[in-house]
């Protein structure tokens, strides 16, 4: 059974701020004509969160609230993982508000989106500190309904009842749970699950827990190749979804993992190989991105069915994110050789998506093969070799694109400081992480263990 420090509300804090910062946001927008102050307060509120909840952990101050929520070490690093996203996905909202006229409507019009993104990332935080099944729940529900929202008015529509059917199969499952081990919390599940064993009841709720999981995440992944999404929207929300799944992921108890682990990992090799394959053929970068990022979650999903470490999961996930938020940034900018400083740190990120060392996709990659390897699903291992070969072909392809495509007239819309500025610290943290692997994998590990 996990041991738990003991009750503390101060592990609140982050998601307190989070949740102050969107409805002040939505208070911005509605009396200040200015769209570019609610981005401001957004992004500082996505910088000190993480970084307040840090302090709490490092200081010894972790705990647990009511058996519902905990702070701990891997919950600092979600919040990291969580608010880094909505902070880059703010940043370039922000280099893509200057020609957007500053009125009340079009003030009101950011400050809403900008609130949304906040309650996506509250609603991740919360799966993420989640103890208790019901918290879980709601955590769940409030990051899908704001991705949907954020995907667009047709999204939503469409995408509202195949979500409701995937939370009514979690809620069900923890039905189903509760009745069978009189409990909801997470660690006296787990107590009672050893000690008496699994039956068919149980099977069927981690069965259902799995299924809603993946069928509410689907429900918003099967939108993000419409034309209307915006870039920003499309690899935010494979992001978050990614993060949010794995997340869910961990809470299930090691009995269940075992028995999901390999039509989960069959899944996560299908889709990366569809991620870079749909890549492949796109014709639009938009798609092409969206692509890549099912690739990329993919192969995180994978190493973690694996039962790959926590060391080794965040490395992933910061990895390969940051890849393709640097593609991302690239793109949005209107990348070309014409502009060295957004080229540059670009081809750096393809090159990581790549596998080309000392880059950290290369080690990346290199942490998966052996996870699934000392799992000993040879045939997961093919499937990510396919894919690799795969992502190098993507890669070529954008970097002649980029590097022997000459544009017929200089852009009248050069890229967006904000957007360069992304592409610069994506680039840089990527060859940071592959040259310093050790220590920060040994940070991670040590803060996990003692936080």
């Amino acid at each position: 059974m996990p041991a738990f420090p003991p009750p503390n509300g101060v592990i609140l804090i982050s998601l307190l701020t989070l949740v102050g910062a969107t409805i002040g946001i939505l208070g911005l927008g509605s009396w200040i004509r200015t769209p570019r102050l609610s981005a401001w307060v957004a992004l500082t509120t996505l910088i000190a969160a993480p970084v307040l909840m840090l302090i709490v952990i490092i200081s010894g101050q972790g705990g647990t609230l009511q058996n519902m929520l905990v702070g701990d070490g891997q919950t600092a690093l979600w919040a990291i993982y969580f608010c880094s996203i909505g902070g880059i996905a703010t940043l370039i909202g922000l280099g893509q508000m200057a020609a957007t006229p500053p009125d009340r409507e079009a003030g009101s019009q950011h400050a809403g989106t900008y609130a949304l993104i906040l309650l996506a990332v509250s609603g991740a935080l919360v799966v993420a500190q989640a103890v208790h099944m019901l918290s879980l729940l709601i955590g769940l529900a409030i990051t899908y309904v704001a991705l949907l929202a954020l995907l667009g008015v047709r999204a939503a529509r469409a995408g509202f009842v195949v979500q409701c059917v995937g939370l009514a199969c979690i809620l069900f499952g923890a039905a189903l749970l509760y009745g069978a081990t009189g409990t909801l919390y997470f660690p006296a599940i787990v107590e009672r699950l050893y000690g008496g064993g699994t039956n068919w009841m149980v099977s069927l709720a981690g069965g259902l827990l799995v299924a809603g999981t993946l069928v509410a995440a689907g429900s918003s992944l099967i939108h993000l190749e419409e034309s209307a999404v915006p870039p920003i929207t499309q690899v935010w929300a494979i992001l978050i979804l990614t993060g949010v799944t794995v997340a869910a992921w961990n809470h299930l108890p090691t009995v269940w993992r075992g028995e999901y682990a390999v039509p989960l990992a069959v899944l996560a090799g299908c889709l990366h190989l569809v991620g870079y394959g749909s890549a492949l053929w796109a014709r639009h970068a938009n798609r092409a991105l969206v692509g890549i990022g099912i690739a990329q979650a993919a192969s995180v999903l994978l190493a973690t069915a694996a039962n790959a470490g926590e060391g080794t999961t965040f490395y992933l996930l910061f990895a390969n994110s940051l890849s393709l938020v640097g593609i991302w940034a690239g793109t949005v900018g209107g990348v070309s050789r014409a502009q060295p400083w957004l080229a540059v740190p670009t081809t750096l990120c393809l090159l990581s998506l790549s596998g080309m060392p000392p880059l950290a996709g290369f080690l990346a990659q290199l942490h998966v093969l052996q996870t699934v390897a000392s799992a000993g699903w040879g045939w997961a291992g093919g499937l990510l070799a396919l894919g690799m070969i795969m992502a190098w072909i993507v890669a070529g392809r954008w970097l002649l694109s980029i590097w022997h495509t000459v544009p017929d007239e200089p852009s009248s819309q050069p890229a967006s400081p904000e957007a360069i500025l992304v592409a610069l610290l994506a680039s840089a943290t990527l060859m940071l992480e592959g040259l310093y692997a050790e220590p920060l994998y040994n940070w991670i590990t040590n803060l996990v263990t003692n936080g």
